[in-house]
Protein backbone atom coordinates (compact mmCIF):
# COMPACT_ATOMS: atom_id res chain seq x y z
CA UNK A 1 0.00 0.00 0.00
CA UNK A 2 1.45 3.52 -1.10
CA UNK A 3 1.90 6.51 0.99
CA UNK A 4 -1.00 8.18 -0.50
CA UNK A 5 -3.59 5.94 -0.57
CA UNK A 6 -3.03 5.77 3.35
CA UNK A 7 -4.49 9.46 3.04
CA UNK A 8 -7.71 10.95 2.00
CA UNK A 9 -7.25 14.31 0.77
CA UNK A 10 -10.08 15.89 1.92
CA UNK A 11 -9.50 15.45 5.00
CA UNK A 12 -5.99 16.92 5.39
CA UNK A 13 -4.78 18.46 8.21
CA UNK A 14 -1.91 19.01 11.05
CA UNK A 15 -3.08 15.96 12.76
CA UNK A 16 -3.39 13.40 10.24
CA UNK A 17 0.33 14.39 9.01
CA UNK A 18 1.86 13.15 12.88
CA UNK A 19 -0.54 10.44 12.61
CA UNK A 20 0.51 9.47 9.31
CA UNK A 21 4.12 9.73 10.43
CA UNK A 22 3.40 7.06 13.14
CA UNK A 23 1.29 4.41 11.11
CA UNK A 24 3.00 1.40 11.34
CA UNK A 25 1.63 0.47 7.85
CA UNK A 26 2.82 3.39 6.15
CA UNK A 27 6.48 3.58 7.76
CA UNK A 28 6.39 -0.23 7.66
CA UNK A 29 8.55 -0.18 11.08
CA UNK A 30 11.41 1.57 8.95
CA UNK A 31 11.12 4.31 11.08
CA UNK A 32 12.60 2.29 14.44
CA UNK A 33 15.32 1.62 12.15
CA UNK A 34 16.16 5.04 11.40
CA UNK A 35 16.17 6.43 14.96
CA UNK A 36 19.19 3.99 15.65
CA UNK A 37 21.17 5.93 13.13
CA UNK A 38 19.92 9.25 13.33
CA UNK A 39 21.07 9.55 17.00
CA UNK A 40 24.40 8.90 15.96
CA UNK A 41 26.31 11.51 14.32
CA UNK A 42 27.53 11.00 10.83
CA UNK A 43 31.64 11.13 11.35
CA UNK A 44 30.65 7.46 13.34
CA UNK A 45 29.14 6.32 10.83
CA UNK A 46 31.44 7.25 8.06
CA UNK A 47 34.05 5.66 10.87
CA UNK A 48 32.83 2.37 10.66
CA UNK A 49 31.85 2.36 7.12
CA UNK A 50 28.28 2.90 6.97
CA UNK A 51 26.73 5.34 4.66
CA UNK A 52 24.76 8.01 5.84
CA UNK A 53 20.47 7.53 6.11
CA UNK A 54 18.34 9.13 3.57
CA UNK A 55 17.27 12.28 5.22
CA UNK A 56 13.55 12.49 6.38
CA UNK A 57 11.30 14.99 4.21
CA UNK A 58 10.40 18.41 6.05
CA UNK A 59 6.67 18.33 7.36
CA UNK A 60 4.21 20.56 4.99
CA UNK A 61 4.17 23.40 8.42
CA UNK A 62 8.04 23.78 8.61
CA UNK A 63 8.97 23.33 5.05
CA UNK A 64 5.80 26.46 4.52
CA UNK A 65 8.10 28.38 7.55
CA UNK A 66 11.50 28.05 5.96
CA UNK A 67 10.16 29.18 2.59
CA UNK A 68 8.22 31.86 4.33
CA UNK A 69 11.00 33.21 6.91
CA UNK A 70 13.32 35.24 5.08
CA UNK A 71 10.57 37.34 3.85
CA UNK A 72 9.14 38.00 7.62
CA UNK A 73 12.33 39.15 8.42
CA UNK A 74 13.12 41.39 5.22
CA UNK A 75 9.90 42.99 5.90
CA UNK A 76 10.10 43.18 9.69
CA UNK A 77 13.94 43.00 10.64
CA UNK A 78 12.71 44.63 14.08
CA UNK A 79 10.86 41.24 15.31
CA UNK A 80 12.12 39.42 17.65
CA UNK A 81 12.46 35.44 17.05
CA UNK A 82 9.68 34.72 18.97
CA UNK A 83 7.48 37.24 17.33
CA UNK A 84 8.46 35.79 14.38
CA UNK A 85 7.70 31.97 14.88
CA UNK A 86 4.13 33.88 16.42
CA UNK A 87 4.22 35.51 12.63
CA UNK A 88 4.35 32.41 10.61
CA UNK A 89 2.24 30.03 12.69
CA UNK A 90 -0.59 32.98 12.17
CA UNK A 91 0.04 32.68 8.14
CA UNK A 92 -0.02 29.00 8.47
CA UNK A 93 -3.39 28.94 10.02
CA UNK A 94 -4.72 31.62 7.50
CA UNK A 95 -3.31 30.21 4.65
CA UNK A 96 -5.14 29.37 1.03
CA UNK A 97 -6.45 25.52 2.13
CA UNK A 98 -5.33 25.08 -1.59
CA UNK A 99 -1.91 26.17 -1.32
CA UNK A 100 -1.95 24.49 2.39
CA UNK A 101 -3.16 21.01 0.28
CA UNK A 102 -0.29 21.67 -2.00
CA UNK A 103 2.66 21.47 0.40
CA UNK A 104 0.65 18.38 2.14
CA UNK A 105 0.41 16.32 -1.31
CA UNK A 106 4.18 17.07 -2.16
CA UNK A 107 5.12 16.05 1.10
CA UNK A 108 3.48 12.87 0.93
CA UNK A 109 4.91 12.31 -2.19
CA UNK A 110 8.44 13.00 -0.63
CA UNK A 111 7.57 10.05 1.88
CA UNK A 112 6.93 8.10 -0.25
CA UNK A 113 10.37 8.29 -1.76
CA UNK A 114 12.18 8.62 1.48
CA UNK A 115 10.26 5.06 2.62
CA UNK A 116 11.51 3.49 -0.42
CA UNK A 117 15.09 4.51 -0.03
CA UNK A 118 15.06 3.82 3.94
CA UNK A 119 14.09 0.53 3.06
CA UNK A 120 17.08 0.43 0.12
CA UNK A 121 19.23 1.69 3.08
CA UNK A 122 18.30 -0.51 5.65
CA UNK A 123 18.84 -4.03 3.46
CA UNK A 124 22.51 -2.46 2.27
CA UNK A 125 23.49 -2.35 6.06
CA UNK A 126 25.07 -5.97 7.28
CA UNK A 127 24.67 -7.18 10.70
CA UNK A 128 28.19 -5.74 12.23
CA UNK A 129 27.32 -2.38 10.85
CA UNK A 130 24.09 -2.85 12.97
CA UNK A 131 25.88 -4.32 15.80
CA UNK A 132 28.28 -1.14 15.94
CA UNK A 133 25.24 0.80 15.79
CA UNK A 134 23.17 -0.39 18.64
CA UNK A 135 26.36 -0.98 20.96
CA UNK A 136 26.93 3.16 20.22
CA UNK A 137 23.74 4.18 20.86
CA UNK A 138 23.29 2.12 24.20
CA UNK A 139 26.54 4.19 25.10
CA UNK A 140 25.42 7.42 23.69
CA UNK A 141 21.67 6.58 25.68
CA UNK A 142 24.24 5.99 28.80
CA UNK A 143 26.20 9.14 28.22
CA UNK A 144 22.43 11.56 27.93
CA UNK A 145 20.94 9.56 31.32
CA UNK A 146 24.98 10.20 33.38
CA UNK A 147 24.17 13.72 32.13
CA UNK A 148 21.03 14.11 33.20
CA UNK A 149 22.13 12.79 36.79
CA UNK A 150 25.30 15.47 36.85
CA UNK A 151 22.59 18.07 36.35
CA UNK A 152 20.29 17.38 38.79
CA UNK A 153 22.66 16.31 41.05
CA UNK A 154 24.50 19.89 40.64
CA UNK A 155 20.15 21.42 40.87
CA UNK A 156 19.59 19.45 44.16
CA UNK A 157 22.80 21.08 45.48
CA UNK A 158 25.14 17.85 45.65
CA UNK A 159 28.66 19.24 46.83
CA UNK A 160 31.45 19.53 45.67
CA UNK A 161 34.21 16.93 45.87
CA UNK A 162 37.89 19.03 46.50
CA UNK A 163 40.84 19.21 44.57
CA UNK A 164 43.52 16.61 44.66
CA UNK A 165 46.81 18.04 45.93
CA UNK A 166 48.06 18.91 42.46
CA UNK A 167 44.80 20.47 41.15
CA UNK A 168 44.60 22.83 44.57
CA UNK A 169 48.20 23.89 44.01
CA UNK A 170 47.45 24.72 40.28
CA UNK A 171 44.27 26.54 41.67
CA UNK A 172 46.23 28.50 43.59
CA UNK A 173 48.64 29.62 41.09
CA UNK A 174 46.14 30.52 38.69
CA UNK A 175 45.82 33.75 40.35
CA UNK A 176 49.56 34.58 38.71
CA UNK A 177 48.15 33.18 35.30
CA UNK A 178 48.01 36.40 32.28
CA UNK A 179 46.05 36.28 29.18
CA UNK A 180 48.55 33.57 27.08
CA UNK A 181 48.77 30.06 26.02
CA UNK A 182 47.11 27.93 28.86
CA UNK A 183 48.48 25.05 27.97
CA UNK A 184 51.82 26.12 28.16
CA UNK A 185 51.41 27.36 31.26
CA UNK A 186 49.98 24.32 32.64
CA UNK A 187 53.23 22.55 31.17
CA UNK A 188 54.97 24.83 33.60
CA UNK A 189 52.75 24.23 36.90
CA UNK A 190 53.15 20.68 36.12
CA UNK A 191 57.16 20.35 36.12
CA UNK A 192 56.90 22.59 39.15
CA UNK A 193 54.84 20.47 40.87
CA UNK A 194 57.14 17.24 39.51
CA UNK A 195 60.06 19.29 40.83
CA UNK A 196 58.83 19.88 44.26
CA UNK A 197 60.04 18.66 47.23
CA UNK A 198 57.59 16.11 49.66
CA UNK A 199 58.09 18.71 52.51
CA UNK A 200 56.09 21.34 50.15
CA UNK A 201 53.77 18.74 48.99
CA UNK A 202 52.53 18.13 52.01
CA UNK A 203 50.79 21.20 52.98
CA UNK A 204 48.73 20.41 49.89
CA UNK A 205 48.36 17.07 50.44
CA UNK A 206 47.18 17.71 54.12
CA UNK A 207 44.71 20.83 53.11
CA UNK A 208 43.18 18.06 50.56
CA UNK A 209 43.26 15.14 53.48
CA UNK A 210 40.92 17.70 55.42
CA UNK A 211 38.84 19.02 52.76
CA UNK A 212 38.31 15.35 51.78
CA UNK A 213 37.07 14.53 55.16
CA UNK A 214 34.55 17.22 55.25
CA UNK A 215 33.39 16.11 51.98
CA UNK A 216 32.98 13.28 53.05
CA UNK A 217 30.38 13.76 55.65
CA UNK A 218 28.64 16.01 53.70
CA UNK A 219 28.11 13.86 51.20
CA UNK A 220 26.55 11.19 53.25
CA UNK A 221 24.20 13.62 54.81
CA UNK A 222 23.49 14.99 51.52
CA UNK A 223 22.68 11.32 49.84
CA UNK A 224 20.73 10.41 53.63
CA UNK A 225 18.53 13.59 52.50
CA UNK A 226 17.81 12.19 48.61
CA UNK A 227 17.12 9.05 49.70
CA UNK A 228 14.56 10.35 52.04
CA UNK A 229 13.01 12.71 49.57
CA UNK A 230 12.75 10.14 47.28
CA UNK A 231 15.84 11.13 44.93
CA UNK A 232 17.18 7.46 44.52
CA UNK A 233 18.89 8.40 40.60
CA UNK A 234 21.04 10.82 42.42
CA UNK A 235 22.40 8.65 45.07
CA UNK A 236 25.04 5.92 45.02
CA UNK A 237 23.31 2.43 44.65
CA UNK A 238 25.89 1.22 47.67
CA UNK A 239 24.39 3.74 49.89
CA UNK A 240 21.13 3.07 48.47
CA UNK A 241 21.72 -1.06 48.97
CA UNK A 242 23.12 -0.07 52.73
CA UNK A 243 19.67 1.65 53.99
CA UNK A 244 17.65 -0.79 52.53
CA UNK A 245 19.67 -3.67 54.16
CA UNK A 246 19.35 -2.24 57.50
CA UNK A 247 16.71 -4.52 58.94
CA UNK A 248 16.07 -5.29 63.10
CA UNK A 249 17.74 -9.05 63.50
CA UNK A 250 15.57 -11.52 64.43
CA UNK A 251 15.52 -13.20 67.85
CA UNK A 252 16.27 -16.18 67.39
CA UNK A 253 14.80 -18.68 70.55
CA UNK A 254 16.67 -20.71 72.48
Amino acid sequence: MTVLRLFNFRSFNASNCRNLLTSKHALNNGEEQHAAYSVLKGKFLEKIGVPLPPKKPLNPYIKFVKELRPKVVQNQPDLKATDIVKVMAEEWRNCDPELKKSYQKKFLLEMQDYLAALEKYNNSISKEQRDLIDAAKVKQKKHLEQTKILAKQEELGKPKKPFSPFLGYLEEKKAYWKDGNYQAFLKEMSQEWKNMSDDLKQKYVMKTKAQMDKYKEEIMKWEERMIREGHLDVVRSKNILGKKSKKTPKVVEQ
